[in-house]
């Protein structure tokens, strides 16, 4: 028995030992790119990234679907060719906010904000449940939602203006999002919570520019994360590109050990995957370079990176991002444990996605 558990136990190191420091970072790596087909020139270099260990996510934009069939073939050969399981990841709320949709042979769901005002919780549940299933069936395993925000300001452009929030009520965003996820973990996918720590207020739109939520922000905007994150219901927790100089003078949230470190790990007690939303977005790009924005959201705790690629896309991005941290980690700039422990969160996160239930 003990030669049993000695044998587990260095197979387990040796394993672990045996992946580099650029695969690792490669799982930390979301990526978005153009294309529909397998034998698409930019797909084919994804493949090649997925292959590598350079990728450890993609992320699908109405752009790379056009039907079930075509999506399904896509995300087969995709996963099939990773010798990790890949995130397959897609916004998919409802509303203004479905990559799956009528126009590409799917279904329309109601925003968050009608779901709220016009199902039950139990209706909404089935409801959910159905948006699932199609995920499932088409090799979708991670949904980047749902929303917490709440619906403080109704013209919010990122936020209310699209109905994006169950409700302003902290209490009514917790049973809805509650009804979100649980139906999404009856078919073995993730979900993330966002946008930390909370974009329901907000007066501008973070892919436009830098936005401020200091004087409109309030910790009420805490409480859904809390709860969900408390139930054990926060499979991964996503990050915006928002301002608070009461939070963090310096830094917007994604880029704020203040606000990942302090507020979400230690305040609310989150030991999961944060990650980050588009690192391209106007609200960084404007403000930072690639690499200043790569290491800085590391250090601030993000896990996985998300490059959706439709702002200045770059098919090579994956590359440079491996680059820029690997020497980072050599320089002493970022600490080489901050990638393992990003690693061993990302690794768990897979684990989920292979078990009988979440």
């Amino acid at each position: 028995m003990i030669r049993l558990l000695l044998l587990l136990f260095f197979t387990i190191t040796s394993n672990a030992s045996a992946v580099t420091l650029e695969e690792k970072i490669g799982q930390m790596i979301m990526i978005g790119f153009k294309g529909t087909a397998v034998n698409n020139g930019w797909t084919e270099t994804v493949a090649e990234q997925i292959k590598e260990k350079r990728v450890g996510g993609i992320l699908l934009l109405k752009r790379n679907i056009t039907s079930p069939s075509q999506i399904k073939q896509l995300t087969s050969y995709l996963q099939n060719i990773s010798s990790e399981t890949l995130f397959i990841a897609v916004d998919q709320e409802g509303g203004n906010v479905q990559r799956l949709s009528k126009t590409n042979g799917f279904t329309d769901y109601k925003t968050a904000e009608d779901t709220a005002d016009m199902l039950t919780t139990n209706k909404a549940l089935k409801q959910y449940k159905k948006m699932a299933s199609q995920l499932k069936k088409t090799g979708i395993n991670f949904n980047l939602a749902p929303v917490v925000d709440l619906n403080i300001n109704e013209n919010s452009p990122a936020i209310g203006a699209l109905e994006r929030s169950f409700s302003k009520n902290p209490h009514t965003v917790i049973k809805y999002a509650r009804a979100f996820i649980t139906a999404h973990h009856e078919f073995n996918i993730l979900t993330t919570l966002k946008h930390f720590p909370g974009h329901g207020s907000a007066l501008k739109d973070s892919h436009k520019g830098i936005t401020d939520i200091t004087e409109t922000w309030s910790e009420n905007e805490l409480k859904p994360f809390k709860s969900l994150i408390k139930d054990n219901l926060a499979d991964s927790v996503m990050v915006g590109h928002l301002f608070n100089r009461h939070l963090d003078k310096r830094y917007p949230a994604t880029l704020s050990q203040k606000i990942i470190g302090n507020i979400l790990r230690k305040q609310l007690g989150f030991g999961g995957a944060v990650i980050s939303d588009d690192l391209q977005m106007k609200a960084l790009s404007r403000y930072y370079s690639m690499e200043e924005v790569v290491i800085k959201a590391v250090n601030a705790g993000c896990d996985i990176l998300i490059f959706a690629n439709y702002f200045n896309p770059d098919k090579y991005l994956p590359n440079k991002v491996i680059s820029i941290l690997k020497q980072a980690v050599k320089n002493k700039v970022v600490d080489k444990e901050n990638i393992e422990n990003s690693y061993r969160k990302i690794m768990k996160l897979k684990e989920k996605i292979k078990s009988p239930a979440l």
